[in-house]
């Protein structure tokens, strides 16, 4: 039995060889993103159908959403989409109650919570796949998503859009996650145990520590090390698009396993998406050197899947949930430092602080 697992193993290392993947998540220590979990939950705990808690312009949300279209759900009547304020929303108390990392996206399903995109795909790949991933070569479809889930798009992007807008919006987040726990601390719940067994207080000095430590990373001086792991991570964004191109090529097409689409087209389009909306010249480039992306991409656009998780919530969309939401006022406020985060108790800050610079030296191995 040992033998065969890991003669299964070696199969798969060599695949993963064949094809060029190399995880950046190896050779690097942790990330600072948070990885989610799933839950099952009482009878009175679920949700009456599917729904899914998401902001569209969160990469993970984007990956989650797509897999709950090409599933086997009734999306039109049958799925609750619950679209947030987002960096508001997810750093509330109730939403830190549902899900403890307050990551996005959050799946509410049969008698399960589950709050990581990965999960998601896997849940509904096994429970309610679509024609293409019921139908699909597992194995392809989980090197394939090991490679796009190694890739950094936080590090990605904040590298590339305008640092002060970057920075406002986690100063924005801090300003709740503050509230948050200056309230519980108020209300003496600190120590209330959310569902994955950590307090109230253990969640949000993790919390807290995660956004100073994407600040530091994504919109301060670069430093050798940074230089370094920016380096690395854009090496394997060229390896995803490379792997995308020799799946669609040995599939025949139009889509990256065959005629029907896939959790593997379900994950590669935000990702291309990011890279077009951010740095144009370099998804061309990608198009240009990694023969079928290209068209794969024109065909992905045109199929009502890519309208309902991605066409609709452009930057129109964007742009007016930002004003309605007051955002320009908040990064206004931030600009002229009146829109900023209450003090935290000393202990809570004394323990932000020891996890602050834990994250950062792992995460740039130093």
């Amino acid at each position: 039995k040992n033998g065969g697992k890991q003669q299964q193993q070696e199969e798969e290392a060599a695949s993963n060889q064949h094809r060029g993947v190399t995880m950046a998540t190896n050779k690097n220590g942790k990330e600072i993103l948070m990885t989610g979990q799933t839950f099952t939950v009482p009878e009175s705990e679920r949700s009456e159908r599917p729904r899914l808690t998401m902001f569209p312009g969160s990469l993970n949300a984007q990956k989650a959403h797509a897999c709950v279209r090409i599933s086997s759900l009734n999306y039109a009547d049958g799925v609750d989409l619950n679209l947030i304020s987002y960096p508001e929303d997810n750093q509330t108390l109730d939403y830190a109650r549902l899900n403890p990392n307050m990551s996005i996206p959050t799946l509410e399903i049969d008698d399960k919570i589950i709050t990581d995109s990965r999960d998601i795909q896997r849940y509904l790949f096994e429970k309610y796949p679509g024609e293409g991933d019921a139908h699909a070569n597992k194995a392809d479809i989980e090197t394939f998503l090991d490679a796009v889930c190694a890739w950094d798009e936080y590090l990605f992007s904040y590298r590339r859009i305008p640092v002060f807008f970057g920075e406002a919006m986690h100063r924005i987040r801090l300003v709740w996650l503050a509230d948050a726990v200056n309230s519980a601390a108020r209300d003496g719940i600190l120590e209330e145990r959310l569902r994955d067994g950590q307090t109230i207080r253990q969640a949000y000095v993790k919390k807290i520590a995660q956004v100073r430590a994407l600040i530091d990373v994504g919109c301060k001086a670069e430093t050798p090390e940074l230089t370094k792991r920016i380096s690395e991570n854009d090496v394997l964004l060229g390896k995803i698009f490379s792997v995308a191109s020799d799946l669609r090529n040995e599939s025949g097409g139009p889509f990256l396993l065959g005629p029907n689409l896939t959790s593997a087209d379900a994950f590669f389009a935000p990702v291309v998406a990011r890279v077009e909306a951010i740095d144009k010249a370099k998804v061309n480039s990608y198009f240009d050197q990694f023969r079928g992306t290209r068209e794969w991409w024109e065909t992905f656009k045109t199929r009502q899947e890519a309208a309902d998780a991605f066409s609709k919530y452009g930057k129109l969309w964007t742009i007016t949930a930002m004003m309605l939401q007051g955002k320009p006022f908040k990064i206004l406020g931030y600009k002229l430092g009146v829109y900023k985060p209450t003090e935290l108790p000393d202990d809570i800050e004394e323990d932000v602080q020891k996890q602050l610079q834990e994250l950062k030296s792992s995460y740039l191995c130093t």
